[in-house]
């Protein structure tokens, strides 16, 4: 009803000012909120709407570049189809106002869209910023461990450790099962990295394993969504065939799936075993 009655106040505001932006930005966010809360649409009546929120929300900034609001709204709807364009809106949202309300979420945004991208010194700059402007938010935290596992960052066990146990102690407690396992798969990770450039090599692999193996014994249904990190987390450690026996696991309970893309997957494209995950979709 709010929504409704929302969207009216907007739809006059536009009849007597056409290229007002805030009237845009509120039809374009109202629309795309309606997108979100309506899954009972049928799919043309989806894409529809979001369309029309999307373009309500690209005139907004396009009128009036500097309304943060309108770019983080933007960058959110983007986020899942048009990565690279989610990014620049965020970055243009924060940068226009660093202190909107949403400022934590876009800055995780920004390190997690990099992430995705493979822009990892981008995803350092955010995350950076983000542990700096918001510390005791658990999401700057874990964005530090997920650095190390990348080859933006060295692997340092002894830290890894450090910030899973601040992790543990800043995750809410409605969540807090899911991050000490995520954070616990993270930390497998790094020291899987950090076999791979140490003396002690064979003691550090075997250290990765346990860890990992611990992961995989903690996977509960409100866990499950972690086979894929962990699975991504066991390449690091050179042991394919564990990670795509969890990505078969995966892909049997999300029909739909794809793994032809993301560029954790690369090295794993080739094998004859992976394929049928790719055919599949």
């Amino acid at each position: 009803m709010l929504e409704l009655k929302g969207l009216r106040h907007a739809e006059q505001a536009l009849r007597v000012t056409p290229n007002s932006s805030r009237a845009l930005e509120a039809r374009g966010t109202l629309r795309y909120w309606k997108y979100l809360q309506s899954p009972e649409l049928r799919p043309d009546e989806q894409r529809a709407l979001l369309g029309d929120a999307r373009r309500d929300l690209e005139a907004a900034v396009r009128i009036e570049p500097l309304l943060a609001s309108a770019h983080s709204t933007l960058s959110h709807l983007l986020y899942r189809e048009d990565m690279s364009s989610a990014m620049l809106a965020a970055r243009r949202a924060y940068e226009a106002d660093a202190y909107l309300e949403a400022a934590a979420d876009v800055l995780l945004r920004l390190v997690l869209g990099n992430y995705d991208l493979e822009n990892f010194d981008q995803m350092q700059r955010w995350c950076e910023e983000g542990a700096r402007r918001f510390p005791e938010n658990f999401r700057f935290t874990d964005c530090g461990l997920l650095m190390m596992t990348t080859r933006q960052a060295e692997p340092d066990v002894e830290r890894a450790w450090r910030l899973r146990a601040r992790l543990d102690s800043l995750s809410p407690e409605s969540r807090r099962e899911y991050d000490q396992v995520r954070g616990l798969a993270l930390v497998g990770g790094v020291i899987a990295r950090a076999a791979g450039r140490a003396a002690e090599a064979r003691t550090l692999e075997d250290s990765a394993r346990v860890v990992l193996d611990r992961t995989r014994g903690r996977l509960t249904p409100e866990t499950a969504e972690l086979r894929e990190l962990i699975a991504h987390m066991y390449t690091l450690l050179g042991d394919n065939q564990t990670a795509i026996d969890l990505l078969r696991q995966h892909a049997a309970a999300n029909p739909g799936i794809s793994y032809e893309h993301h560029w954790r997957w690369r090295e794993l494209r080739g094998l004859p075993e992976f394929q049928p995950l790719l055919e599949g979709h």
